[in-house]
């Protein structure tokens, strides 16, 4: 049991006796009765459960987690509670650093990504910058930074969300409380500025210019069947080509992640010459269609190089000038085509996406939708019913002769009558009424 002594002056002290008869005090200094006994309590609860290898109980384990380190060190001292572990100072060098160690489960792309990010965190924050010293404002700060260097919006709102990951990581790890980068949007969304349908013209003096049958093939696929590149073109074997069935099957990293692994895509004419060709050109047991930037380490995603320079290199020698987003303009410009003869949903299958995304991403009012729409009659059906007096969506109309009963008013309705301004008849219910 602990006692409250108290001594001169106001101070007091506890004492108690410990599992092995010693006697321990506690100097609480100037405090009142109310106080020491306050804590002599939580005292005889420490020395319960630590003699009774119990856990503490909650209210004064509560006590214990918001009490001064100078009381704290007071029960160290009399072993009553075990010294504070040392903090762990974490700076957001250090942060990005566990995280990226810690993501195994993450594919190659994805962890370049991280690294993007990780990096972009470090430049903005610095080497000696610890975690819990950011703040809502300074996250606020790192994503004005990235559009101030000019990144698209939606560059700056992945990087951004990919921060927002790392300290996710630290708030797991206890390191902070919460994320300050919580309210900071993230979201992406279509960007108008960024889209640019490529029409068939173009793409065919691109096709011109294109160094290998491959290369040929690479920007088919993108534009023809609206692969995306590089990864599905690199996942494709000439085993995945249907050539009975006019059809070829795509495999996608991107879509696994939602049980849609792989798709199945029409050869469409367009492309067919582009994929004979190149499978002409082959390697006799050449597994893969496109081998281009295929590591031998088994890696073969593509990443390892910059497939946006060989077809920078390629438009400059067709003379033509490149669009923004190179090969994602080439799969938007196929989506959009096949969208103006195919139902949606069949479309999206055959590209891997869904409705929403394509209306966000992928589709584009071109300058043929224009053309059509002066040119062809499209409101032909309203001007014929506008001129004939009929609405073809309306139901068909019954005439007064199929309404009325004529064995009831058939001799009104034969009656001579010099014209129709001589004689007006309404129907109210089944009788007719006539006005002079």
């Amino acid at each position: 049991m602990a006692s409250v002594i108290s001594d001169p002056n106001g101070r007091k002290r506890i004492q108690f006796v410990n599992a092995d008869d010693q006697r321990k005090t506690i100097r609480l200094g100037v405090i009142s009765l109310a106080g020491a006994e306050s804590i002599a309590r939580h005292v005889e609860e420490l020395l319960a459960a630590k003699n009774g290898a119990l856990p503490i109980p909650a209210r004064t384990a509560l006590w214990l987690s918001e009490i001064g380190e100078k009381l704290r060190d007071k029960l160290v001292k009399v072993e009553l509670v075990a010294p504070r572990e040392p903090v762990k100072v974490v700076t957001v060098a250090g942060l990005v650093a566990e995280y990226k160690t810690a993501r195994t489960d993450v594919k190659r792309g994805t962890a370049i990504n991280l690294d993007q990010a990780g990096k972009a965190l470090v430049a903005y924050f610095g080497e000696a910058k610890t975690v819990p010293d950011v703040n809502e404002a300074d996250a606020d700060g790192f994503y004005r930074k990235l559009l101030a260097n000019e990144l698209a919006l939606n560059t700056a709102r992945r990087l951004t969300g990919r921060a927002k990951q790392f300290f996710a990581y630290a708030v797991r790890k206890r390191i902070i409380t919460a994320n300050p980068f919580a309210g900071v949007k993230t979201a992406t969304g279509g960007n108008p500025e960024r889209q640019e349908y490529v029409p068939v013209a173009t793409i065919r003096s691109v096709l011109d210019a294109c160094p290998s049958a491959e290369w040929r093939l690479i920007v088919a696929l993108s534009r023809y069947a609206g692969l995306r590149c590089p990864s599905e073109h690199l996942g494709l074997t000439w085993g995945d080509i249907l050539w009975d069935k006019n059809r070829f099957v795509v495999r996608s990293p991107k879509t696994e992640h939602v049980g849609k692994a792989q798709r199945v895509v029409p050869i469409f004419p367009e492309l067919y010459p582009y994929l004979r060709d190149a499978f002409e050109a082959a390697e006799p047991g050449q597994v893969h269609v496109i081998n281009f930037n295929r590591s031998d380490s088994g890696m073969g995603n593509g990443l390892t190089t910059n497939w946006r320079n060989p077809l920078l290199r390629i438009l400059k020698r067709a003379g033509v000038k490149p669009w923004p987003r190179l090969f994602h303009g080439l799969r938007a410009s196929c989506q959009t085509d096949l969208a103006n003869s195919f139902p949606a949903h069949v479309v999206c299958e055959w590209l891997g996406n869904s409705l929403a995304v394509a209306r966000e991403h992928y589709l584009q009012v071109t300058e043929d939708h224009f053309q059509k729409a002066a040119q062809n009659p499209a409101h032909e059906a309203a001007r014929n019913a506008a001129r004939t007096g009929t609405d073809q969506n309306e139901p068909e109309r019954t005439t007064p002769a199929e309404v009325l009963d004529y064995q009831a008013f058939g001799p009104f309705l034969s009656a001579p009558v010099a014209s129709c301004s001589d004689v007006q008849m309404t129907l109210s219910g089944f009788e007719p009424e006539f006005w002079p």
